[in-house]
């Protein structure tokens, strides 16, 4: 192809208003780019030659970069072609003429190309510096395998014959001639672009070459020059000072560096961090950025008495400078140095305390939410205003450990200096102050700090001088909420200073919290109510009736001060535990909690009995409605274990309305859901009053239930079996059937009967949900429901279902429970059970498919016995064993088991006596171990 058809191809390519001509451009460039590279290669370099478009330029150097360039004349033509660009060129094609440069260097300069950076330093400056910048941060395709050679010659390693791999001096190497080059560049060049991209080299540059050719007189003064000039080459040379810090060396040498080149003394000439905005803020975080890496890469050195104290002096002036500065990205740049100096003292057994001081003075200063903070959570700059405060709180912490006594001496005068009365602070100040109490505990070893810390008298002082003032009466909302929070943590206080409470309970529960204007304070505040409820059951009874009161109200009249669904919840909760768990009477119980349902059930009741089209027409909302009614009744119930009789009576109630909305609704999953958590709660409740409703909730519960909530389902079965033993076999005896036919219908199956990878895991749950019911029925001793008349004519199918689980080995677990389901079904069929059929047809399934199916599964060659979880099988297998032998007879199961199928099996006469005096679980698995092993 020629160079005019190639270019004009391109050019077609790239005209989008004629679509038609693009893609048939596009069809044949591709079609030309299957041609051989060196084909390619040297139509692009022909193409490059000839072209005056600069689009046409970048389509060429884009696909030389990403070509395979083997033949070394045509890579001499293109690097004799690129260098010898004179007239300037847009900064886009600059850039692709530095890859391709990069990637030629890389290819030939250690082999054959010795006078590549000789020649480079003769190309235009804009190409120069280009092609340096891509080469040292290899960034081009396949810059990793190759720069080993070029890296050990910048360095210093000789290429000439018969001293190649011979040291060189330094001020000879290839190195020290770009350096060269790059310090007149910056000296006698005007333009702040160009320098600004010169000092990029430089930086990208320390990290490869000897120290001595930076840390000299020349180069820092140049780079301390460029703090003066445009902010972008101001960053870019602080960024230089950085990478020069963080290079791997003997941190010695590197301070004793630091210090004859008088860095931080320059730095802290020529960039003001005592003045807001004297420097520009771009210049002020690389300052910040270069002395927290100056600070951790010395600090070991410090440690180690290797640093001049006055060296290490001037790096903590520095610090202090930029931990105080006022701008989050400046302060939060030094917070990793904070922090190893904080972890430091911790070892300290007597921290110097002005240092520790004044760090833990700026800290508590730079904690104060600016005064236009909004507390906008979704915003993104006040966003970041709390990830800075995050990492000051986790330093915070250390802080704390380095000196416990002196900081709560701190807090203690941070308090007494806010005004009185406290409620007319300044939001930030008393916010900060409480955040200080707030937080103290976290700090404090051993832990748990808040149990050691609530022992200290001092401490104890702070909580009840708050507790007394009027911080409730301040006017911001976050305040309020952080008094709460601060008040819930430190609950236990509230154990010995019970009148105290009262200081508490009144605002929270009143227009300072439950009622509060503000949405997210009355929200928080039923969080926290029902936080301090739950850890100081044991002195809320005399608040009980006014908060029960209190509470039922606000549920009741939800239009004054509108609650989300999970704030009711919490209330419901709230009011359960302070009736079931606060000591009080049988009669108190009943009353109040009468006082509470008889209302929520009529509401309940209403909703059922709407003829509203518009309520009855929309299923969702209805539903919801519904739902939360019944999570209502749930969370309520957490308060009671073992309510007596009046009460259980109340609660009986409502469990009937659960199910008449789920009668209502059977289809709405929430509903289904929140129904089943009734069921459980109630079960505990109401204990085995629960089994007449339960044939009903669980007919519904099966029927609509999807894989998402089948477990639902599995779990009031499993909780029936476990709690209720064989009385559960009435309640369950519809239900059994339906629910391993409803798991069946919702295993996925993929095209040709495989499951897609996808939707193994999802399988496996709902195939151990089918395994997990039989087995709890029968190891709870409900064995009666598997041969009810209900159900025994599908005794089989069971068998089958947990056989198929025993012998499938998908999941070690699974398999273990399905050998268990018929060991213990076995056991109870021996005890209990005397019908013959039965009897004759579990052991026909264990003779004839199980024992047989379970031999082979574990001869399989993915079968380990030495693996912990697949020894569990051979351990349970080996009980089942024991167990028929000890049920059935020696001379069964010789019959039955040895002869019939080990013996069939070829197993060894000495391994099948040994299988005949087995007499405990441990000799029947070694046993299995020796088959297996045999075959």
């Amino acid at each position: 192809m020629t160079p005019q058809e190639l270019e004009h191809l391109v050019l077609l390519a790239g005209d989008a208003s004629k679509s038609q001509n693009q893609w048939e451009a596009t069809r044949v460039l591709t079609k030309w780019l299957e041609n051989p590279d060196n084909t390619v290669v040297s139509n692009l370099i022909e193409l490059l030659k000839s072209t005056q478009q600069e689009s046409v330029t970048f389509f060429a150097l884009t696909t030389l970069q990403r070509a395979d360039m083997n033949l070394y004349e045509q890579r001499v033509e293109l690097r004799t072609l690129l260098m010898s660009l004179i007239q300037p060129l847009p900064k886009h094609l600059q850039i692709k003429v530095g890859v391709v440069l990069a990637k030629l260097i890389q290819q030939d300069f250690v082999s054959s190309w010795h006078s590549a950076f000789d020649e480079l330093l003769q190309t235009n400056p804009s190409v120069y510096l280009r092609t340096l910048e891509v080469l040292f941060e290899g960034s081009y395709e396949g810059a990793d395998s190759s720069m080993q050679g070029i890296k050990d010659v910048l360095r210093g390693m000789s290429l000439s014959p018969g001293v190649k791999g011979v040291q060189i001096p330094i001020e000879r190497t290839i190195s020290a001639q770009i350096m060269q080059r790059l310090t007149t560049l910056l000296i006698e060049n005007k333009d702040s672009d160009l320098n600004a991209l010169t000092l990029i080299v430089i930086k990208r540059m320390v990290c490869w070459i000897d120290l001595s050719l930076v840390m000299n007189e020349r180069v820092v003064s140049l780079l301390f020059q460029a703090l003066q000039r445009e902010v972008d080459s101001a960053v870019i040379a602080m960024g230089c000072f950085s990478e020069l810090v963080g290079r791997g060396m003997d941190m010695h040498k590197k301070a004793i560096l630091l210090q004859e080149a008088k860095i931080l003394e320059h730095v802290a000439a020529n960039v003001n961090l005592k003045e807001l905005d004297a420097s520009p803020i771009e210049v002020v975080i690389e300052v910040a950025t270069f002395v927290n890496t100056t600070g951790l890469e010395l600090f070991e050195a410090w440690e180690q008495n290797q640093l001049v104290e006055a060296f290490w002096h001037q790096i903590l002036d520095l610090f202090f400078l930029c931990f105080s500065y006022d701008d989050i990205d400046v302060s939060g740049a030094v917070i990793p140095f904070a922090n190893r100096l904080a972890v430091n003292m911790e070892k300290e057994d007597k921290p110097s305390q002005n240092f520790l001081s004044q760090i833990i003075l700026i800290m508590y200063k730079q904690m104060k939410y600016p005064s236009d903070f909004q507390f906008d959570y979704e915003d993104e700059v006040e966003a970041e205003e709390e990830v800075y405060r995050t990492e000051l709180r986790k330093l915070n912490q250390r802080l704390i450990r380095a000196d416990p006594e002196s900081y709560l001496k701190f807090i203690g005068e941070v308090l007494s200096s806010l005004p009185h009365p406290i409620s007319t602070s300044q939001t930030s100040d008393v916010e900060v102050a409480l955040r200080l109490v707030y937080h103290y505990c976290e700090g404090i070893r051993p832990s748990p700090g808040l149990k050691v810390v609530m022992k200290s008298s001092a401490f104890r002082a702070i909580l009840c001088a708050l507790h007394r003032s009027d911080i409730t009466s301040h006017t911001h909302r976050e305040v309020l909420l952080l008094y709460y929070d601060l008040a819930v943590r430190y609950a236990m206080l509230f154990l010995e200073e019970k009148e105290l409470l009262t200081h508490l309970l009144v605002p929270l529960s009143g227009d300072r919290g439950l009622q509060h204007e503000y949405h997210r304070v009355r929200s928080r505040s039923c969080y926290f109510l029902l936080k301090l409820v739950k850890g100081l059951s044991k002195v809320m009874k005399e608040y009980v009736e006014t908060a029960v009161t209190g509470i039922h109200n606000l549920i009741s009249n939800p239009t004054h001060f509108p609650l989300g669904s999970d704030d009711s919840l919490y209330l419901f909760e709230t009011i359960g535990i302070l009736l079931g768990k606060t000591g009080l009477n049988e009669q108190q119980q009943q009353q109040s909690l009468t006082m509470v349902m008889a209302p929520h059930v009529q509401k309940i009741e209403k909703l059922l009995s709407t003829t509203d089209p518009n309520v009855s027409l929309d299923p969702k909302n209805y539903g919801d409605a519904l739902s939360e009614s019944v999570a209502a009744i749930a969370y309520l119930s957490k308060g009671f274990k073992a309510p007596p009789e009046s009460v259980q009576i109340v609660l009986a109630e409502t469990f009937n309305i659960s199910l008449a909305v789920l009668r209502r609704l059977p289809s709405h999953e929430s509903v289904r859901k929140n129904c089943a958590i009734v069921w459980q709660r109630m079960a505990i409740c109401l204990k085995s009053k629960v089994l007449p409703l339960t044939p009903a909730f669980l007919q519904l519960e099966i029927e609509y239930c999807t894989s998402e909530d089948l477990v639902d389902a599995a779990q009031i079965m499993n909780q029936c079996c476990m709690k209720f033993k064989q009385n559960a076999s009435p309640a369950l005896d519809k239900a059994l059937f339906p629910f391993l036919k409803k798991c069946h219908s919702l295993i996925p199956v993929g095209g040709n009967g495989e499951v897609p990878p996808q939707l193994k895991s999802e399988q496996l749950a709902i195939k151990k949900l089918m395994f997990n019911v039989p087995y709890q029925v029968v190891s709870n001793g409900a064995t009666n429901l598997l041969v009810s008349p209900q159900n025994s004519g599908g005794l089989k199918d069971i068998l089958k279902i947990m056989s198929d689980g025993a012998i499938s080995n998908e999941d070690p677990t699974t398999t273990k429970t399905c050998i268990s389901f018929f060991r213990i079904f076995l056991q109870q069929l021996d005890q209990q059970i005397s019908e013959n059929g039965i009897e004759r047809n579990l052991l026909s399934h264990i003779y004839d498919e199980l024992i047989p199916g379970l031999l082979e599964s574990i001869s399989n060659p993915s079968f380990d016995g030495k693996d912990a979880m697949q020894a569990r099988i051979l351990h349970e297998f080996a009980h089942l064993l024991i167990s028929l032998k000890s049920t059935r007879g020696v001379d069964e199961f010789q019959q039955a088991v040895l002869q019939r199928t080990l013996h069939h099996r070829g197993c060894p006469v000495s391994i099948l006596e040994a299988y005949q005096v087995a007499v405990e679980v441990k000799q029947m698995q070694r046993c299995l171990e020796e088959t297996l092993n045999i075959v």
